[in-house]
């Protein structure tokens, strides 16, 4: 795993004063199977605000809510599910389909043609998804970002900018307006299949 730190950093004595103050959070904590998805073969999970789970499975996504539930998409692979103005989203790489009130899924229309949109990011309110390209969901409405080399495999958010692992290796940032290479550290050709930012780095998992 990379660590890009690219926000402010906090000063190393209180780094250390919190590393020996903090409990340890894992303490007496242990996973335990849960009741399903029997079989899902899960890809993706996500909640939603009235404390659903969604899980994008090998076949189909699935709702956890007092139980397992099939719901929908059950002849595709779902590679990422996301919620966003409490609508779930699903992408299954030739498409992004949306669940409507009646609890089906329809496809939407996105612009440009990209069968490998199989990246969803959001931060409640837009929608973001990639692949060999990406767009933007606002408002209602899809738009196209400008496009970049490579194809996306991960994804996440630091601060606004949209930040996408690529499959060939190192990561690109979207300010808002271009594209920025975020590659120093990583091996030429190391998948970063794994991203997330905690407001202060960047952490890049490869």
């Amino acid at each position: 795993m990379r660590r890009f730190r690219d926000f402010g950093v906090l000063p190393a004595a209180v780094l250390v004063s919190l590393t020996l103050l903090a409990p340890r959070l894992d303490a007496g904590l242990r996973f335990e199977a849960a009741s399903g998805p029997n079989g899902g073969d899960v890809r993706s999970l996500t909640i939603d605000s009235g404390g659903t789970l969604w899980a994008g499975a090998y076949r189909g996504v699935w709702m956890g809510s007092g139980g397992w539930y099939v719901s929908g998409l059950t002849d595709r692979t779902v590679s990422a599910v996301a919620v966003t103005g409490g609508v779930p989203f699903a992408a299954t790489g030739d498409a992004v389909w949306r669940r409507g009130g009646d609890g089906t899924w329809s496809a939407e229309t996105i612009p440009g043609t990209d069968s490998a949109r199989t990246v969803l990011v959001t931060d409640g309110t837009t929608l973001w998804v990639a692949g060999r390209t990406a767009a933007r969901r606002s408002g209602g409405t899809w738009t196209a970002l400008p496009s970049f080399s490579g194809t996306a495999v991960s994804g996440t958010l630091a601060g606004t900018d949209l930040v996408l692992g690529l499959l060939s290796g190192g990561a690109v940032r979207y300010n808002g307006s271009t594209w920025v290479s975020l590659a120093a550290g990583i091996g030429s050709g190391e998948q970063v299949a794994a991203l997330l930012s905690d407001g202060s780095a960047l952490y890049a998992g490869t």
